[in-house]
């Protein structure tokens, strides 16, 4: 488990009773001293109780690997010793890649209008890092990019009339407007060689993402950057998609309603959806014995 403990924030082995087996602190001004990398600098965490863990993994050899949440990836052995820092605002989850390396979300803070249009500066483009082993970027994919090369520009620009593009209150008032998050990748998941049989549609290493702020999830080749199929709902504002073995994907339903309980949508659920036929069934949630509720973040694992 990985959380604030005392002043600081520390990645935790626990045994199922509940007994600590080890401890790795994590400190991020000691990894990063002069977290340039992040942008705008506002952004910067003020302590160490204001950075947060965001996606991690264990190894095998005890070290492990993980996310400041929009401020950089890194590497400690098993001793707490860093082998690696990768200065980029990476977020969300990291997933071990099959070839080796890692997948995770990362920002690029976007001023220049010229880059994305017809979006309005500033703004976040979320993007797909594959990161090696040694902690070296590898490659990475736009997720705004994603949408524009196939076809998708509908989807992408769903709330054409929302601040993206449009004027905004703040902006007729004449007060600051802080910079946008386009699309809001929360999960990155490879299809391995095992699972793929069940996906005869897709290829081993077909990357399956959640696109939170368009309610949509979709799964594309890193190599040809082709969208090879996508849906938008029943799920909102989702998290954590993941390829089953049936065929079928599950995934966080978040069905964040602005309410503090989920009032108005009864919570979240975990959903399944066929990618053949588009039908979906909740699996989870909906109901008063089942009532769990995450208006942000979340993830679910089948047992």
């Amino acid at each position: 488990i990985s959380s604030g403990f005392g002043d600081s924030n520390e990645m935790r082995l626990v045994r199922l009773d509940g007994s600590v087996v080890h401890r790795w602190p994590v400190r991020l001004f000691s990894i990063f001293p002069n977290p340039n990398h992040i942008e705008p600098p506002d952004r910067t965490p003020k302590t160490e109780w204001n950075a947060e863990l965001h996606g991690g993994a264990v190894l095998p050899d005890g070290s492990v690997v993980f996310n400041f949440e929009g401020a950089g990836m890194a590497k400690l052995d098993k001793c707490g010793v860093v082998q690696w820092a990768l200065p980029r605002m990476t977020h969300h989850s990291l997933e071990r890649a099959q070839g080796g390396g890692f997948w995770a979300g990362s920002h690029r803070y976007v001023s220049d209008p010229a880059i994305l249009p017809p979006f309005r500066v500033p703004f976040l483009e979320d993007t797909v890092l594959r990161v090696s082993d040694e902690g070296h970027v590898m490659q990475e994919i736009s997720v705004p990019g994603l949408f524009l090369k196939n076809g998708l520009s509908a989807l992408l620009l769903i709330h054409a009339q929302m601040p993206q593009i449009a004027p905004s209150v703040g902006d007729r008032l004449g007060l600051e407007i802080p910079y946008r998050d386009l699309t809001h990748l929360n999960d990155t998941e490879e299809l391995s060689g095992e699972t793929a049989v069940a996906f005869p549609q897709f290829a081993p290493g077909d990357l399956l993402i959640s696109v939170r702020e368009l309610n949509t999830i979709m799964v594309f080749s890193p190599v040809t950057e082709q969208v090879k199929w996508h849906q938008t709902g029943p799920w909102i504002a989702q998290h954590d998609p993941d390829f089953q073995k049936n065929g079928r994907m599950t995934v966080f339903s978040n069905n964040n309603d602005g309410t503090p309980a989920g009032s108005s949508l009864g919570g979240s659920t975990v959903v399944e959806v066929d990618p053949v036929t588009g039908t979906a069934r909740t699996l989870y949630g909906g109901s008063p014995r089942q009532r769990v509720y995450s208006n942000i973040r979340g993830k679910h694992q089948k047992l």
